[in-house]
C-alpha cells in the first residue's frame, strides 16, 4: 500500500512541478498518469507472485506480499515510469494549426459575384452620357494684334526688296495685284523682275511707320529711303493691306509724294 501512495503523491508532485515550468495539465495527462500508476503496480503485484500464493495465517495476497517481499526495486520503477510519461504529456510540442495550401494551377476556384443592385423604378437603364468638355473658343484678334501683324509684314516686304528676292517680295502682295497704271497682274510681275534684275546696291529704309487697322483691312504709312545704283531719293508712301487665309497681303501701294522707286 506504501508504494501505491508513493507513486500518486511523487506523480501529483510531479505534475504541480511541471505547471510551474510551463508545462500544460489537460485530461489527457493525467489519464495517462493514472493508467501508468495501475499499470505500475499491477506489474509489482505480478513480480512477487503475491497474488499467486496461498493464504498463510489467515492474511491475504496482499498482506503475503507486504511481509515477504523483499525487494526494493519496483517502487522506483513505477515511479520513474509515472515521472517519464507526464513529462512527455507535457512538455510535448503543441500541433501547428493547418494552413491551407494554395490550389494547384489549372483548378478553377469559386468566384464569388456581388450582388447586382436591383433597378430602380423609373431610373433609365444605362448611364447617362459624360458631356464632353466645350471645345476652347480661339482668342479674337485685337487691333494691338493686328497692327503687330501688319508692322511685320511690312517689315518682310522690305527685307525681301532689299535683297531682291523675288518669290518672297511677290509674295507679300495679293494675287491679283496691279498698280492703276499698269493693265495686269502679270505685266506688273514683268515690270517688277526687270527693276530688281537691273537694281546695283540696293538699299530700302523705313522710317516713321505708323500702322492703324480697320477690321480685315489695315493700313500703314511710312517715309521710305531708296537708293540704287545713281538712284537715292525719299517718298512717303502708303500700303493698304487685306488680311486673308494667309495672313497680311498688300492689295493697294501708294507713293504719296514726288519720287519713284
Amino acid at each position: 500500500m506504501f508504494i501505491l501512495i508513493a507513486a500518486f503523491g511523487a506523480t501529483f508532485a510531479a505534475m504541480a512541478l511541471m505547471l510551474s515550468l510551463g508545462g500544460r495539465l489537460t485530461a489527457e495527462t493525467l489519464a495517462i498518469a493514472l493508467l501508468v500508476l495501475v499499470l505500475g503496480f499491477i506489474v509489482v503485484l505480478f513480480s512477487a507472485d503475491s497474488l499467486r500464493a496461498r493464504p498463510v495465517g489467515g492474511g491475504s495476497g496482499f498482506q503475503l506480499f507486504t511481509r515477504r517481499h523483499s525487494r526494493r526495486w519496483p517502487l522506483p520503477v513505477v515511479l520513474l515510469c509515472s515521472l517519464l510519461a507526464v513529462a512527455y504529456v507535457a512538455f510535448r510540442p503543441a500541433p501547428s494549426p493547418a494552413v491551407a495550401s494554395p490550389p494547384p494551377a489549372g483548378v478553377a476556384t469559386d468566384v464569388v459575384t456581388p450582388p447586382s443592385v436591383p433597378a430602380v423604378p423609373g431610373a433609365p437603364d444605362t448611364p447617362a452620357p459624360v458631356a464632353a468638355p466645350a471645345p476652347a473658343t480661339p482668342a479674337v484678334p485685337t487691333a494691338a494684334d493686328a497692327r503687330e501683324e501688319v508692322t511685320a509684314a511690312v517689315e518682310a516686304w522690305r527685307s525681301a526688296w532689299a535683297a531682291r528676292d523675288l518669290p518672297r517680295y511677290l509674295a507679300a502682295y495679293t494675287p491679283d495685284f496691279h498698280p492703276a497704271d499698269v493693265t495686269s497682274h502679270e505685266a506688273w510681275v514683268s515690270q517688277r523682275k526687270d527693276r530688281l534684275r537691273n537694281a546695283r546696291g540696293l538699299r530700302v529704309q523705313i522710317e516713321q511707320l505708323e500702322v492703324s487697322t480697320e477690321g480685315e483691312r489695315a493700313t500703314a504709312r511710312f517715309l521710305q529711303r531708296y537708293r540704287a545704283g545713281a538712284l537715292d531719293d525719299q517718298v512717303h508712301k502708303r500700303l493698304v493691306f487685306v488680311r486673308g487665309a494667309d495672313g497680311w497681303k498688300i492689295g493697294e501701294e501708294t507713293v504719296e509724294t514726288a519720287g519713284k522707286p
